[in-house]
């Protein structure tokens, strides 16, 4: 069994982040720090987000990105159709043709009907900044 592919885990992560108060405008480092996506995936994902309605960004002094709707009007199953395509079937795929299909199609409705009732603002919790850790004392000074 497959889970979520990594972009739209990521994608809820990030989207999560800007649901919170202390977050809800911010910078793509804050975001990235935040969510524990890396900045450069984040722009990818951020991007097909904002081209789908969902954020919006504005670069340069007082920029940053934000929630273009309360997170409680964005369903689980928009930010899945933006960064997967409005096309992609959620959960794994039989072949066609294999017994399982008939199987697998009702539960690829039955999770998007999930993913449509599961809103971002019941995720949205206190942010934590996913820290560095730094080197040990004792390596510092070996490097010294």
């Amino acid at each position: 069994m497959t889970g979520p592919s990594k972009t739209f885990s990521h994608a809820m992560q990030a989207l999560a982040c800007l649901a919170r108060r202390e977050c809800a405008h911010g910078m793509i480092r804050a975001i990235a720090s935040c969510s524990g996506v890396p900045a450069p995936y984040l722009v990818k994902i951020i991007k097909r987000l904002q081209a789908a309605g969902i954020v919006a960004c504005k670069r340069g002094q007082g920029g940053g990105v934000w929630l273009l709707r309360s997170p409680r009007h964005i369903s689980a199953l928009q930010v899945y159709e933006a960064v997967e395509g409005p096309d992609a079937r959620p959960g794994p795929a039989a072949p066609d043709g294999s017994v399982w299909n008939a199987f697998w199609m009702a539960e690829q409705e039955r999770l998007r009907s999930r993913l449509a009732r599961l809103s971002l603002a019941s995720l949205a919790t206190p942010c934590r900044p996913n820290r560095v850790k730094s080197a040990a004392p004792s390596a510092r000074r070996i490097a010294a």
